[in-house]
């Protein structure tokens, strides 16, 4: 092998950087002597020469250190030619692995993105279906409001009714709950004030209320003024008074004036500035009175208030 097989082997080849082995390296220096001298810019091949092959006897052996120099430099160029194979046979196992990762790169790039758009479209659907479950709680909010509504309504109009005709009836004990239901119920249908049906039912129910207060009014002032001759019996007026706590506080008050004044007409009269009972003379007088009163009233009208 000369060394025009060398270069057509090394020009056939990719283009690579040799790094030798230590193991070459040490050989060349071994075949060479060390290739530090050679390096030198004072190297002289003559003087070298005659190191190697001192005498002439010594000459004796240049073939055989020819044959050997062949052998070693034969066995160099095969570890550099395998080498060279070794550089080209890595590099396009670097370049496959190359184009490798870049094919998996490509694949998982595309895997990603395929997973966005999946992730954007169950975020859209995620969307419409969040927007769906707020329509339906707001369908089922307005649903409940409407139905209660009218369960309030229905309350309302049979209620009415039948207060008026409990009313007319005096039955005052069988008033106290359904008025108590119909004020609570008017007070959670308030914000549909606008709408005509309800108002006429709230002052209808008002006018109950109204007629109510002078009604009792008037069988209070009946029963007392009338004496034994009233249709009113205590247990009428008693129902009345529960009536009366369920009624503005205006109508408690204007009952009690009146019931007080009442009660009090023969002590204005006895013991006005006028009469000799006024004097302060005459205090024991006063208090005799009210005592007396106070236990006939307590006897007359103790179950009904």
């Amino acid at each position: 092998m000369d060394s025009s097989d060398i270069i057509d082997d090394k020009d056939s080849g990719p283009e690579v950087q040799m790094n030798f082995p230590s193991s070459v390296m040490s050989r060349i220096e071994e075949l060479m002597g060390g290739t530090e001298q050679f390096d030198s810019t004072e190297f002289d091949p003559v003087a070298y020469i005659n190191r190697v092959f001192p005498t002439e006897q010594s000459l004796s052996g240049v073939e055989s250190a020819a044959a050997r120099c062949e052998f070693r430099l034969s066995g160099v160029e095969q570890d550099i030619r395998r080498l060279v194979r070794a550089q080209a046979e890595q590099r396009e196992a670097g370049q496959k692995a190359l184009l490798e990762a870049q094919k998996c790169i490509a694949e998982l790039a595309l895997q990603v993105a395929d997973i966005n758009k999946k992730a954007e479209r169950s975020e859209s659907m995620v969307r419409e279906i969040t927007s769906e479950i707020k329509q339906l709680d707001c369908a089922k909010s307005n649903l409940t409001a409407a139905i209660t509504a009218l369960n309030h309504l229905h309350m309302l109009a049979g209620g009415v009714d039948a207060l008026k005709t409990m009313t007319d009836g005096r039955q005052y004990k069988e008033i106290v709950l359904p008025m108590q239901a119909i004020m609570e119920v008017l007070q959670h249908v308030a914000c549909y004030g606008g709408i005509r049906e309800l108002g006429a039912l709230r002052e209808r129910v008002l006018a109950i209320r109204r007629r109510l207060a002078a009604q009792i009014l008037a069988d209070f002032q009946h029963a007392f003024t009338a004496g034994s001759k009233s249709a009113v019996s205590h247990k009428t007026l008693s129902e009345a008074c529960a009536v009366v706590d369920i009624l503005e506080p205006k109508v408690k008050q204007d009952l009690l004036k009146w019931f007080i004044d009442m009660q009090l007409q023969e002590y204005r009269h006895l013991f006005s500035a006028e009469q000799e009972g006024a004097w302060l003379a005459h205090v024991e007088r006063r208090y005799a009175w009210l005592k007396r009163h106070l236990l006939a009233l307590e006897d007359a009208a103790a179950g009904l208030f």
